[in-house]
């Protein structure tokens, strides 16, 4: 795409930069002065972000903060921290019992289905007084938010073994999944915490329809491309990469195979050469005949170590 102003569009974000940061990368590519965001995702998690590109454009996100958003959740059962992701400091839980997968559908169910309480937790974005809560709560001042309603539309487990719970959810705009993962470890009496979440949809966007930051191959530069660029340009390095290890890997071997074969016919080739060419042994004759046999050989066995890694390798 060219032309970026007024527009929106999503974007990948990827674990380790904070939405602002994302925001701030797309304005010094595009070169538009005016970009907003709608919904902030943490630096620790990945998955769809919607920009607004442009000052008109930045006027609509409104409607796109209100859209329907899937996401991935990982939750750790058994401890939880103060930021109720992987990022604070863990407090395992003592003398728990681990909760089957019935409990856990039956407490989503209940309590976290539908139009909900939810306070927010203490380590995020929001205003208390003109501050941010997580600048607030990285001080050490005690962060009291109220809660707020939430609408989750579904809950689905994907896979559970505890301590690890995989979570489909769907929400309305707003939900925080951290204290998702906080209240539900709470409710089970195990504790629990954020381990991952990827954002897979919001409204129709998913990650096929995205943007991405990518470095280019060429310069080394950022440049804007699109997902399925992207996960091209990886399919390629990863097949590059395993043709590069592959090769080596039959370096290694074709060479080892070499030694091994060298030294079972080492001592065959010396009393054949001796019974053929009854010389003596330092001769400089029967030694060009033992190299040139015994290099003969370590050729015929490279040659078909390299013929049989290579089919496999185009298979």
């Amino acid at each position: 795409m060219n032309n970026w102003q007024d527009k929106i569009v999503p974007f990948w974000k990827p674990i380790g930069i904070s939405s602002y940061r994302l925001v701030a990368m797309v304005k010094r590519k595009t070169g538009e002065k005016k970009v907003g965001h709608a919904g902030t995702l943490d630096p620790l998690a990945e998955g769809v972000l919607v920009l607004g590109i442009g000052r008109n454009a930045t006027r609509r996100l409104a409607d796109e903060v209100k859209k329907e958003k899937e996401y991935l959740a990982e939750v750790e059962l058994g401890a939880e921290t103060e930021t109720y992701d992987r990022e604070g400091k863990l407090k395992y839980w003592e003398n728990l019992k681990k909760p089957s997968r019935e409990k856990i559908e039956e407490i989503i169910k209940e309590k976290f289905t539908g139009k909900i309480k939810q306070t927010p937790p203490p380590y995020s974005a929001l205003k208390i007084n003109g501050q941010r809560a997580y600048k607030l709560a990285r001080a050490g001042k005690e962060v009291s938010l109220l809660s707020r309603p939430a609408m989750i539309k579904k809950i689905e487990i994907i896979d559970y073994k505890y301590p690890s719970l995989t979570l489909k959810i769907v929400t309305g705009p707003g939900v925080y999944i951290r204290s998702i993962a906080h209240d539900l470890g709470r409710i089970l009496n195990t504790g629990g915490y954020l381990k991952l979440l990827k954002r897979t949809r919001v409204g129709e966007f998913t990650q096929s329809d995205c943007f991405c930051l990518s470095l280019s191959n060429k310069n080394g530069n950022v440049i804007i491309v699109t997902m399925k660029e992207k996960l091209g340009k990886i399919k390629n390095e990863s097949q590059e990469l395993k043709k590069e290890v592959g090769d080596k890997i039959t370096g290694y071997i074709t060479a080892a195979f070499g030694l091994i074969a060298g030294l079972a016919w080492n001592d065959a080739i010396k009393s054949l050469i001796e019974y053929w060419f009854p010389m003596d042994k330092g001769s400089l004759w029967a030694k060009f005949i033992y190299a040139f046999v015994l290099t003969l050989i370590l050729v015929i066995v490279t040659v078909y170590l390299v013929r049989f890694f290579s089919r496999k390798d185009s298979e």
